[in-house]
């Protein structure tokens, strides 16, 4: 998505939350070696969420190195940028973050998130 402008949004279910925390953590359970080599010294994930602004961009159950769930208030703080270009682009409302505490409610608003995509 961030590569190609004719994506018109997308959804992260379950994903790193940023690479900075691996580091920084030196403990992890993702695989390091899906990742692009070096890629620190380009960008990390929260911006790449704000060069996604203005298209929608869903983001479920941000998770850290360890695989476990960040709370709400961790994501928004770690995606202050994006939310920030999101806001100045006017489309606040595209920016999504959502904790769910199952599979069933995380279905539901995936579901839910697409149905209004295709309303737009």
């Amino acid at each position: 998505m961030a590569l190609d402008q004719r994506v018109a949004g997308g959804a992260s279910v379950d994903t790193l939350l940023n690479y900075r925390q691996i580091i920084e953590a030196g403990n992890y359970s993702v695989h390091v070696n899906l990742f692009l080599p070096e890629v620190l010294r380009h960008f990390d994930l929260p911006e790449l969420a704000a060069g996604l602004a203005p298209r929608p961009l869903l983001l479920i159950n941000s998770q850290d190195p360890m695989k476990r769930t960040q709370p709400e208030a961790s994501v928004k703080q770690e995606l202050h940028l994006a939310s920030q270009c999101y806001q100045l682009l006017g489309a606040s409302q595209h920016l999504r973050i959502r904790m769910t505490p199952d599979k069933e409610s995380r279905d539901k608003v995936i579901l839910e998130w697409f149905g209004e995509r295709s309303r737009e």
